[in-house]
């Protein structure tokens, strides 16, 4: 038994029912400070960075890319999401200015253990605070964007459906788990569902197409390509990080094993999306070039690079 639990048996009851609204309100008073304690820290040993952002929308391979990058020794990364809504609630931030959630991601990479360091960036959270594209540059003008997508949006889908069920959003080789993805009965699709899911996708990397101010400070990689050859797209995205290239590994496996097929029990209706190609992720890659051709009078040595990386 710890010492806590024989100090608390020990303590008469009324010292406990009177010390419990105490440490209470105690620590409610540290949680409110706890966001302005943090900003006058930061600001009192700030550091010069080269952050990198990895723009993305949920289940496109974002866990498996910052897995691969991290074996990195020159860079680092925040873990998690660090505007997650849950994180933004616990801090005091939901609702506040979009400016205030741009300063605290700020003071998070001020502290990470290497010069360039990066954080992920998911599409809903950006809409959630309210950050734009243009505040995200002018917080952080000389950062670098790695754009990161799945092409088929099926499969990006039914690994959303199968996440959110299970609550299990990643999974480690060696690990047992108590069900798995492929374990699941087959699922029932909504075909709304479906279609406003690849809109919004699709809408969201349109938007990043179209901005223009980053178009020398962008890389975009496809999540099959990672997965069919993680070592050739990681170091490509190392060179455009100005870093040499190492060997890449993970203890994360994929979740899906199974046909779509498989996993819809209403197949026949979903058949009509496949075959027209709405589940599928199209982008006009001139945008891209007109990046690369920037890329190449800004930064000559990473001309081949982008090339090899559109879509």
């Amino acid at each position: 038994m710890s010492l806590y639990y024989r100090i608390r048996d020990l303590t008469p009851l009324p010292i406990r029912i009177v010390y419990r609204p105490i440490r209470r309100w105690i620590y409610n008073r540290f949680k409110r400070a706890q966001p302005k304690l943090l900003a006058s820290y930061y600001r009192l040993c700030p550091t010069a960075k080269d952050p990198f952002f990895l723009l993305a929308t949920p289940r496109s391979g974002t866990n498996l890319l910052l897995s691969y990058l991290q074996c990195h020794p020159r860079l680092s990364v925040l873990p998690g999401e660090p505007l997650h809504e849950r994180r933004m609630a616990r801090l005091g931030l939901e609702g506040k200015p979009s400016h205030v959630a741009l300063e605290y991601l700020r003071h998070r990479m001020n502290f990470t253990r290497t010069r360039c360091c990066g954080a992920k960036l998911m599409d809903y959270q950006l809409t959630m605070l309210g950050i734009s594209l243009p505040q995200l540059s002018g917080c952080f003008p000389n950062a670098r964007y790695m754009v990161l997508y799945r092409e088929d949006l099926l499969q990006q889908y039914l690994s959303w459906k199968c996440a959110s069920h299970l609550w299990l959003w990643y999974m480690r080789r060696g690990k047992c788990y108590r069900q798995t993805p492929d374990q699941l009965p087959p699922l029932q699709i909504s075909l709304s569902e479906l279609t406003s899911f690849c809109q919004e996708h699709l809408h969201f990397y349109r938007n990043l197409q179209a901005w223009e101010k980053i178009g020398g400070r962008v890389i975009w990689c496809r999540y099959e390509d990672l997965v069919e050859d993680p070592q050739l797209v990681c170091n490509r995205l190392f060179e455009f990080l100005g870093f040499s290239a190492v060997h890449v590994s993970t203890q994360l496996i994929k979740m899906i094993n199974r046909k779509p097929r498989e996993m819809i029990s209403n197949f026949e209706e979903v058949a009509p999306l496949i075959s027209n190609e709405t589940t599928k992720l199209k982008l006009d890659p001139t945008p891209l070039s007109a990046a690369s051709a920037s890329t190449r009078r800004r930064a000559p040595h990473n001309s081949q690079l982008l090339n090899g990386l559109q879509l």
